[in-house]
């Protein structure tokens, strides 16, 4: 399809000759055209499943959301009465699609077509490489901004070399290739990683093999699904530890108020303790140093026999393979993650940006949502962007706070853990939406109430149709 250099419009009320290229049609990718849509901007969602919901068509069997459903919603949309606390995989796919349905978008998605190259040709163009994974037929397809939403945890599966693995003579694979427990029955289990994948890895291979190992060098706090507003110390640790009944030898080596800064806090895992309590589960608080043909040697000199090894290692931001090299170059990852303005637009590269796929945040329906409002009121003219100099500058001070209070890790710059209602303030403000409804009292409730996707229907409703001059 041939498309000719967008006209763009700063003040059009109903359509401002903006086409919008979104790939990706799980969460972020639905709040996101839902978002576009409203403002009147044409928007084309790809997506290489057969259906919406992004992480969840397709992931390691059990897998869940870890946080109760209050938190896991759109502001614009409750999830059903029956549905689970903690929604499986199907229900979160049949929730997208209630969301999708409810925001009138289905037909902006295409389904089984994947964007193997984007290229600008342009300033203002953007040349899409799309094949049609069912016919194999490739077409280029042309837009003026390009919106990835593929996410934090689903792009590419991010794999270690460990010393030896050549000669191992099980299975060594990633913790998002299993797909039923029935791998793991009857054999030895050594599962390396300690975030919520490993600890589902684990807490599967529990229920069948004869034998689990569980290596973390950092052992993540279990935090109870109704974890309270209190101050994080010691004593709060201690009554937690001694509540959920954690062996000594499973106690975590970090301290909670670091672990809730961090991308991986792990909020429900009671089948997983409830295992380790059992001796069903055996934590080893190491590394792994070296595998050999029939087991694992750990950091400190012991070893452990394996059948099957999980690598709980987490992902990669594989959207960077979509790039030239110029454009690859211009979001590079840095050693603690990807810094780029407001987590959304990178200064250096005009009519790009990122909804979901450079921000680490529990409640990601919610925050997504934001992000997708922040963005599509920019697009479509109805605020100001910011020059690259003054992106920059955001993005400096971000980095220095970062680096100077925020314990290290590889995504460091896209956390927002413990900060997702300063985070939606910030893009709100910027919408020129106020923040402070209810007066002294709310804000006093807030800090023993945790603010619900609900209740910010209200302001992302506001913000749908906000304008700055």
């Amino acid at each position: 399809m041939e498309l000719s250099e967008p006209s763009i419009s700063k003040t059009n009320t109903e359509f401002v000759g903006e086409r919008v290229a979104v790939i990706g049609a799980g969460v972020s990718g639905s709040a996101c055209c839902s978002a576009l849509t409203k403002r009147g901007l044409d928007c084309v969602v790809f997506e290489k499943q057969e259906r919406a919901g992004g992480l969840w068509v397709d992931n390691y069997y059990g897998a869940s959301v870890q946080l109760p459903k209050l938190l896991y919603e759109y502001p614009e949309l409750r999830f059903a009465k029956n549905v689970s606390k903690f929604p499986s995989m199907a229900e979160v796919c049949e929730y997208v699609d209630r969301f999708n349905e409810q925001q009138g978008i289905q037909s902006c998605f295409r389904f089984r077509a994947e964007v193997k190259k984007a290229e600008k040709e342009s300033d203002s163009v953007w040349a899409l490489h799309v094949v049609d994974l069912e016919t194999g037929a490739s077409t280029v397809e042309k837009f003026s901004w390009l919106v990835v939403c593929t996410g934090m945890f689903s792009s590419k599966p991010k794999t270690i070399n460990i010393e030896g693995s050549e000669s191992f003579k099980g299975n060594i694979i990633h913790s998002s290739e299993y797909r039923s427990a029935g791998i793991f029955s009857g054999k030895k289990v050594v599962v390396v990683g300690g975030g919520k994948s490993g600890i589902d890895a684990a807490r599967t291979a529990s229920t069948v093999a004869d034998e689990v190992v569980h290596v973390c060098r950092t052992r993540m706090w279990s935090i109870p699904a109704k974890f309270g507003p209190f101050h994080v110390g010691l004593l709060i640790e201690l009554i937690m530890l001694i509540k959920l009944n954690v062996p000594f030898s499973s106690w975590p080596n970090i301290r909670l108020a670091e672990e809730i800064s961090r991308s991986n806090t792990t909020m429900r895992d009671e089948n997983y303790l409830d295992a380790v309590r059992k001796g069903k589960v055996q934590v080893r608080k190491h590394q792994v140093d070296s595998i050999k043909p029939y087991s694992v040697k750990l950091s400190d000199g012991s070893d452990s026999e394996a059948d099957i090894i999980v690598l709980a290692t987490g992902w990669e931001q594989g959207f960077r393979e979509l790039f030239d090299e110029d454009i690859a170059e211009k979001v590079a990852m840095e050693t603690d993650g990807l810094y780029i303005y407001k987590n959304i637009l990178p200064p250096d590269v005009d009519r790009l940006a990122f909804v979901g796929s450079n921000i680490a945040a529990n409640a990601a329906p919610l925050t997504v949502t934001v992000q997708s409002v922040w963005l599509a009121q920019l697009i479509a003219g109805h605020r100001v962007k910011p020059t690259i100099a003054e992106m920059k500058e955001d993005i400096e001070k971000l980095k220095a706070n970062r680096r100077r209070y925020w314990p290290f890790e590889e995504c460091r710059g896209a956390v927002v853990q413990g900060h997702i209602c300063r985070y939606c303030d910030d893009l709100l403000h910027d919408m020129s939406v106020p923040t402070n409804r209810g007066g002294f009292g709310s804000g006093l409730k807030s800090l023993f109430k945790p603010k619900l996707p609900l209740f910010w229907r209200e302001l992302v409703t506001e913000a749908h149709v906000a304008r700055k001059p």
